[in-house]
């Protein structure tokens, strides 16, 4: 399943833009989306002289179209957003916006796994509406941009399984332990091959540290049908038994 993280708050471009270029060459199918994302949506930010309500408005609109849109969601492994809904919370709502409004405007925008907001002090002491996130991790904008690109990595990382196969991480479903069919066929098919490994290294013919030989039977002394001579074949089953040391 597809992990989808925001990162939202000061410097979130360009946090956004590490995190995908670091699970990007780690092999991971990553998407990085922009808030807003469709050109009509920028043409009405720009010509239109708007309230903080309608842009509340816009957003949330353009968020749901681009997530819609994506009819290849389940093709990624991460999709990470630069800004959220977050936004509209701490920069939109003010006192001539009821809190409800954005609320109900934001009730049908598609959610995170993961926020991450990069506080400005100057905006959170106004407001305790990120308490209404159960998953969201604030960090301090003073740490600086390689640090909180870090620090949200090690906090991914914590926070979801990894794959038993390529060890990528993965939001997964009950009990499951690879991200991905491919990931436990491969899984499997190894499994396989060791258990016939160890099946021949213990009863094979050709190898050097096999017990094969040491068995009753399966030496070339002794084949699968036996003699028609019935002395020739007790003679043959003795010189087994010596050979085993049986006697």
């Amino acid at each position: 399943m597809t992990i989808t993280i925001s990162i939202d708050g000061q410097d979130n471009e360009a946090i956004a833009a590490l995190i995908y270029e670091h699970y990007k060459k780690q092999g991971y199918t990553v998407r990085l989306c922009r808030r807003p994302d469709h050109k009509p949506v920028h043409e009405i930010k720009r010509f239109y002289n708007l309230c903080n309500h309608e842009i509340a408005l816009l957003h949330a609109f353009d968020q749901s179209l681009t997530s819609y849109k994506m009819w290849d969601w389940d093709d990624y492994d991460i999709i990470v957003w630069q800004g959220s809904i977050i936004s509209d919370y701490v920069e939109l709502v003010d006192e001539n916006t009821p809190h409800l409004f954005v609320k109900r405007i934001n009730r049908f925008t598609p959610k995170m796994d993961y926020y991450y907001y990069i506080e400005d002090d100057k905006h959170l002491l106004k407001s305790n509406i990120l308490d209404e996130f159960e998953n969201i991790l604030i960090l301090n904008k003073e740490d600086g941009i390689n640090t909180l690109y870090k620090t949200i990595i090690n906090h991914l990382n914590e926070t979801y399984p990894h794959c038993k196969w390529c060890n990528n991480i993965f939001k997964p479903k009950p009990n499951q332990k690879y991200c991905s069919k491919t990931c436990s066929k491969l899984s499997r098919e190894k499994q396989n091959r060791e258990k016939v490994s160890r099946f021949y290294k213990k009863y094979g013919r050709n190898t050097t540290n096999s017990k094969y030989n040491t068995n009753l039977g399966s030496s070339a002394l002794l084949k699968q049908h036996p003699q028609e001579n019935f002395e020739k074949e007790h003679e043959t089953i003795l010189n087994e038994k010596r050979r085993l040391k049986l006697f």
